[in-house]
């Protein structure tokens, strides 16, 4: 089963329709706030909703709560309608999860949204946050990327820990035990110049490829 949660970040509705048609088996869709007036418009049945609807109007918040199967929070809670989301989804161990409508104008929801992807990471559930201009995943160890499978022109690669030690080949900066610390920029818009290319990662980044 793959996860797709969606959020009520930047995600225009011909881009969740495009992520939503290029996904292959069964799919388990859960709407974020806001994110549930998007799937509403966009014709996407969630499975599940989530959130205190502050985003919403009142009518809106009534419809969607008897329309669909959710859950209603207090406004007033120690965490953000998408950690409840994700603490939810976790439970159900899905063999894969998007983020949608994860980024967005309010940085500081755009960050704590990023940290979220070390929720699944223990699990091995492989999680991505998508964008329009970029993918989002945390990873370690040895990471494979095909030219012709890239997302985006750009790969950063940033240490999720205080410091991690990365070896990189076929790429336009490649790398051999170097030491990325997280108060410096070293890793940020790398190219990858042949088919393939490949990252050792002893620790953990956050790897973004970007469009621009």
């Amino acid at each position: 089963m793959t996860a797709v949660i969606v959020a009520g970040g930047s995600c225009p509705a011909a881009f969740l329709r495009k992520i939503i048609r290029r996904l292959s088996g069964p799919l388990f869709v859960v709407g974020v706030d806001r994110g549930v007036r998007l799937l509403k418009e966009t014709g996407i049945r969630p499975d599940l909703i989530v959130g205190d609807f502050d985003s919403v109007t009142p009518a809106e918040r009534e419809e969607f709560l008897s329309t669909w199967p959710g859950t209603l929070l207090s406004p007033v809670k120690d965490d953000t309608d998408l950690e409840h989301a994700v603490n939810v989804l976790r439970e159900k161990v899905p063999e894969r999860v998007i983020l949608l409508g994860a980024t967005g104008t309010r940085l500081d929801h755009t960050l704590t949204n990023i940290r979220l992807l070390d929720r699944f990471f223990p699990a091995g559930i492989p999680a991505e946050i998508l964008d329009e201009n970029n993918r989002i995943t945390l990873r370690e160890g040895k990471i494979l990327l095909r030219r012709d499978e890239q997302y985006g022109k750009y790969v950063s690669v940033l240490p999720w820990d205080e410091e991690v030690t990365v070896t990189m080949k076929g790429f336009f900066y490649p790398a051999e035990s170097l030491v990325l610390k997280r108060n410096m920029s070293r890793g940020v818009s790398n190219e990858i110049t042949e088919d393939e290319a490949m990252i050792f990662a002893e620790g953990k980044i956050l790897l973004m490829e970007t469009k621009d």
